[in-house]
C-alpha cells in the first residue's frame, strides 16, 4: 500500500467507534514500551462515542458535501477524529485532536491528542499525509500552530517530527491535574 491508497477523512459514528478504540489499544501498548501502561487506557467504546465530534454518516454524496465536516465540538465532544483509511475500507492510522487557543496572538490553534499509524503501514507516507491534512485544518481556522506532545525517550518520532520542521520546546514543562488532586482543586473556594 502507498500513501496514495489512504483516505483521509473524519471519522463517523457509524462503524468507525470500534475501530478508533482498537487503534487507541495498539497506541497504548506502543506507547507501552516508553515506561506507559497500557492498562492505563480507560475509554471505552461508549466513552469515545460520546466524547469525539463526529462527521455525518455516510450517505448520499450531496448531504455530505453539504455539511459541515463533523458534528460542532462542544464541552462533552471536544475532540475530532482524522482517520486513514485503507483502499479495502480498514482504518490504519488516526489523529485524534481539539482546538487551541494562543491568547498572546489571539489566534486558534490544533492540538493533537494523539497520533498513530499500524507500525505494518509506516514508513509509507503516511505520517507525512496526516500531518499535512491537520496543518491544513489549521490553516483552514486561520491559526497559526500544530502543537502535540512526545515522549522524550521516543527518538525516532523526535526525529520524524523534526524532519517536519516542528521545534522541541524546551523552555516549557508538561503539567497536569488528575484523580483525587484535581477534585482537591475543583473544591477550593
Amino acid at each position: 500500500m502507498s500513501s496514495s491508497d489512504v483516505v483521509i477523512r473524519h471519522a463517523r459514528l457509524e462503524g468507525n467507534s470500534p475501530a478508533i478504540l482498537g487503534l487507541l489499544k495498539e497506541h497504548a501498548e506502543h506507547q507501552s514500551g516508553y515506561d506507559y501502561t497500557s492498562s492505563s487506557l480507560a475509554a471505552t467504546l461508549e466513552t469515545v462515542q460520546n466524547t469525539i465530534a463526529f462527521a455525518p454518516s455516510a450517505g448520499s454524496e450531496a448531504a455530505l458535501k453539504s455539511a459541515p465536516p463533523t458534528d460542532p465540538i462542544s464541552p462533552s465532544r471536544p475532540a475530532r477524529c482524522l482517520l486513514l483509511v485503507n483502499a479495502s475500507g480498514e482504518a490504519v492510522g488516526l489523529a485524534v485532536y481539539f482546538y487551541s487557543y494562543s491568547s498572546w496572538r489571539s489566534r486558534p490553534g490544533v492540538h493533537i491528542e494523539d497520533l498513530y499509524i499500524k507500525s505494518s503501514e509506516r514508513g509509507k507516507g503516511l505520517g507525512k499525509r496526516l500531518f499535512a491534512a491537520l496543518a491544513k485544518e489549521v490553516v483552514a481556522v486561520g491559526g497559526e500552530r500544530l502543537e502535540w506532545e512526545v515522549i522524550k525517550r521516543n527518538a525516532p518520532s523526535i526525529r520524524f517530527y523534526e524532519g517536519l520542521g516542528a521545534k522541541i520546546l524546551d523552555e516549557q514543562a508538561g503539567m497536569r491535574l488528575t484523580g483525587e488532586e484535581l477534585q482537591n482543586v475543583a473544591r477550593l473556594y
